[in-house]
């Protein structure tokens, strides 16, 4: 098995293979955006180089990664590998969890390896003259940081993304208008900046604003106290992209209303782009007039809704690996279970556990988690409900670590103690096995139980446990008996 395997290597082979990977790294950033580089494959490495099938194989720490890299990654790495190792080799990608703590002797760092200058994309609106007098006149201009590159794609905004980035590339040509719904602080403004940053990276040509509505409704009453509406259509005439932020706060503003109104329809006969985001669909904003509810309708309208848990996990994982912070799992899940809300609030407390980290220069607690979310409003109440769940596991799991040893006649202490007898190992077996497979233990966490053990120990240990349950009916009837005894 891969493990073996793994667990085999000298430290002649690790620096191998440590040094094909940053040697493919460093092709890959000839193509590929650094700071995308270091986002999604920070942690990864060269597991295995299997020359027989001509197969590298790189590991990756979790399911969502690997969903990223294969959408990002997964030409360009192959490049890459071609042009630094063999032209006749291509990856694999395997999905290795233990590679998610930063412990892992084959993992690197890449951060170093990377241009220093292709970390955030840089966009000019100095030309054209066009755009830079829209942006002087309006005050508004594009985030560098919001690009496409930096986006979590999950199930909650998929639909949203795939739109947004299909007019990103043909603007005007589909979806018009595109209209975006959803509560604060999950994304709306990033996509749509997102759209801004590529087309002004792509075609410099086009002219492209991004206003939030409030800063319109104030430009529409200055408009109309010093000049005319007919000035201010002629200075939008020459905006091929007109991007409007907060839709709703039209809301009761009816001769701003009946302005926008005119802007829209002349930019939808014209066919230039409409991009609008709310916090509600269409059809909910009955403070607005019907007949623009119904023109927001007319082309594609999608919405992004709050992460699920799974989600936030991937979407602090991500963040993570952006701001090199080393975290445990139960410290991220900890927040994302805390953190409901918004994307927003958890990058705020990650900001929070990141600069405490490097102020005390000390590895992150628990209490600094509490710490940090109670900074954001978030007493004690709840993480205190997450130590209650984490607590009643731990005891559960003693309990059954108590049940195991008095099967064998053994002492809890020879279990998690150093004592190798044939009895002691196989009830350790048992109870490490139980650990991964029904109370989804990390190895980490398993060896940390079973203080004196490493990974290669656990993983052994599992892997003996479930051959003999393959083979032994005595210890398949215990096991039945102690599973339903605990309800596992």
């Amino acid at each position: 098995m891969l493990f073996d395997i793994i667990n085999t290597y000298d430290d002649k082979t690790i620096a191998h293979l440590k040094q094909v990977w940053e040697d493919i790294i460093i092709e890959l950033a000839k193509q590929e955006d650094a700071k995308k580089i270091v986002s999604f494959l920070g942690k990864c490495c060269v597991l295995w180089i299997d020359e027989t099938k001509q197969k590298i194989h790189i590991g990756i720490p979790n399911d969502f990664v690997a969903s990223q890299v294969e959408k990002f990654f997964k030409k360009s790495l192959q490049k890459a590998m071609q042009d630094s190792y063999d032209n006749h080799y291509s990856p694999n990608f395997v999905i290795y969890t233990e590679l998610q703590s930063w412990e892992h002797q084959l993992q690197t760092t890449i951060k170093h390896l990377l241009p220093q200058g292709n970390e955030t994309p840089t966009f000019s609106l100095e030309e054209p003259t066009i755009s830079k007098e829209l942006s002087d006149h309006f005050g508004i201009l594009f985030d560098p940081q919001y690009t496409f590159a930096r986006f979590i794609v999950w199930s909650y905004n998929e639909l949203a993304y795939s739109a947004w980035h299909a007019i990103a590339q043909k603007p005007w040509e589909v979806y018009n208008p595109f209209f975006i719904y959803g509560n604060v602080w999950l994304g709306k403004t990033h996509l749509m900046q997102a759209i801004g940053n590529y087309i002004i990276e792509h075609d410099k040509n086009k002219v492209v604003l991004y206003l939030p509505t409030s800063t319109l409704i104030d430009k529409i009453i200055e408009w109309v106290k010093k000049w005319t509406l007919a000035q201010l259509q002629q200075k939008l005439q020459d905006v091929d992209v007109l991007m409007l932020d907060d839709i709703q706060f039209l809301a009761w503003k009816e001769r701003t209303q009946e302005i926008f109104h005119n802007i829209f329809n002349e930019f939808y006969t014209s066919k230039r782009q409409i991009i609008l985001t709310s916090d509600r669909a269409p059809k909910e904003l009955t403070t607005l007039e019907a007949r623009l509810q119904t023109r927001f309708a007319l082309g594609v309208v999608a919405d992004i809704k709050q992460p699920d848990l799974e989600t936030r996990i991937a979407i602090l994982q991500a963040k993570i690996a952006e701001k090199w912070v080393q975290l445990d799992p139960e410290h991220i899940e900890l927040i994302a279970q805390t953190v409901q809300s918004n994307i927003r609030e958890l990058e705020w407390a990650l900001n929070i556990i990141a600069t405490r980290s490097t102020l005390l220069n000390k590895p992150i607690s628990q209490n600094d988690i509490i710490d940090a979310l109670s900074t954001l409003g978030y007493k004690q109440q709840r993480t205190s409900h997450h130590q209650t769940q984490a607590q009643h596991v731990a005891e559960w799991f003693d309990g059954v670590v108590t049940h195991i040893a008095n099967h064998y006649g053994l002492l809890v202490s020879d279990m998690i103690g150093t004592k190798r007898t044939q009895d002691v190992s196989r009830a350790r077996q048992l109870a490490m096995y139980i650990a991964k497979t029904h109370f989804q233990w990390s190895l980490q966490k398993i060896w940390a139980y079973f203080w004196w053990k490493n990974h290669a120990t656990v993983i052994y240990a599992i892997e003996t446990a479930t051959t003999q349950l393959n083979e032994d009916k005595h210890l398949q009837k215990y096991y039945t008996l102690l599973i339903k005894t605990f309800d596992l």
